[in-house]
C-alpha cells in the first residue's frame, strides 16, 4: 500500500501577489466605509422620525407654557370685600399673561393691621378669594385659579408661596405680579425664601413685574413708600441674619413672628408692625 503524498504536494497553495492584497485591503475598507455609512444614515432616520412625532404631539397638545404659575401678592380688600384698585391693577396685569402660564397663584388670607371686611353672612373674606374671584370674572377657568389663604404679610406670601405650592408641584418658572411700592421688598422677600436650603428640586426662576399704583392719593402712597423703606431695613438686619435654612424659618414664623406665633387671649395681634390708625399707609392694606 502506498503512502499518500503530502497534502501542500497535492495541493500546492497559490501565493497571493502584493497587488492583490492590497486590492484585497482595499475592497474591505470600501465595504467598511458603507457599512459604516449606511449605520450612520439609518441612526439618522430613526432621530429624525422620533423628533418629528415629537414635534407632531408637541403641536398637538400646543406649547409649553412660559410660567408654571403667575403670582399675585395680596394688597387688601375695600370695605365691600372687592380687591382695593391697585390690587386690581395687578390682577390685570397677571391677566395679561393668560396664554402664557399654566396656572394663577392668588396670596394672602389679610392683614394684621385691619380686621377683614365680611360677607353678607358674617364670614371673614379671604383677600386670595377675592382675587381668585376677579380672575375668573375676568375669563380664567376656576381650576386654574390657586389660593394660598394663609399669609398675612410678605414673608407669609413667599413661605406659603413656596411650601404650599411651589415645591408641591415642582415649579420651574414664576412670574410675581405687584405694585411699584411694594416691588423691592416682593423681590428680595421671594428670591430669600425660594433660596433657603433644602431643595427637593431644583429651585425656580422667578421673574418680577412691577405695576402703577392705582388709586392711591400721594400722602398715603408716600406714607407706605416710608413704610416699605423700613420694613426692608427691619427685615434686613433682623430676620435674614438669624433664618438660613427651611427649617430656621418654621421657627421664626411660629414662635418669633407676630403674625404667626400663638398669642395671650386678649393680646393685640401685630402691634409693633402695624401703623397707628391715623398714619396715611394704613389706606393702603
Amino acid at each position: 500500500m502506498h503512502a499518500l503524498p503530502p497534502a501542500r504536494a497535492a495541493y500546492p497553495r497559490r501565493r497571493r501577489s502584493l497587488r492583490q492584497r492590497l486590492q484585497h485591503l482595499l475592497l474591505w475598507a470600501s465595504l467598511h466605509r458603507w457599512l459604516v455609512v449606511c449605520g450612520a444614515l439609518g441612526c439618522a432616520a430613526v432621530l429624525y422620525g422620533l423628533l418629528r412625532t415629537r414635534q407632531h404631539l408637541r403641536g398637538a397638545a400646543g406649547p409649553s407654557p412660559r410660567y408654571d404659575a403667575v403670582v399675585v401678592p395680596g394688597g387688601g380688600l375695600r370695605a365691600d370685600g372687592r380687591p382695593t384698585a391697585w390690587v386690581g391693577a395687578r390682577l390685570d396685569a397677571a391677566l395679561a399673561h393668560e396664554k402664557e402660564t399654566s396656572y394663577f397663584l392668588v396670596l394672602s388670607r389679610g392683614t394684621t393691621h385691619k380686621p377683614p371686611p365680611v360677607d353678607a353672612r358674617g364670614y371673614a373674606i379671604d383677600e386670595a378669594s377675592a382675587s381668585g374671584a376677579y380672575l375668573i370674572h375676568g375669563g380664567v377657568a376656576p381650576e386654574r385659579v390657586l389660593l394660598e389663604s394663609w399669609s398675612l404679610d410678605t414673608i407669609g406670601n413667599a413661605a406659603f408661596a413656596r411650601l404650599m405650592h411651589s415645591d408641591a408641584r415642582r415649579w420651574r418658572r414664576l412670574h410675581v405680579v405687584t405694585s411699584a411700592f411694594h416691588m423691592a421688598r416682593t423681590r428680595e422677600i421671594f428670591d430669600w425664601v425660594f433660596g433657603l436650603p433644602p431643595h427637593a428640586t431644583r429651585q425656580p426662576q422667578i421673574s418680577y413685574e412691577a405695576v402703577d399704583e392705582a388709586g392711591l392719593d400721594p400722602e398715603a402712597l408716600a406714607g407706605r413708600i416710608e413704610k416699605e423703606r423700613r420694613s426692608l431695613d427691619g427685615f434686613r438686619s433682623n430676620v435674614v441674619p438669624r433664618v438660613a435654612d427651611l427649617a430656621a424659618l418654621h421657627r421664626f414664623l411660629f414662635t418669633e413672628h407676630d403674625a404667626y406665633r400663638a398669642h395671650a387671649r386678649g393680646s393685640e395681634l401685630g402691634t409693633a408692625a402695624a401703623p397707628t390708625s391715623s398714619h396715611p399707609a394704613l389706606g393702603t392694606y
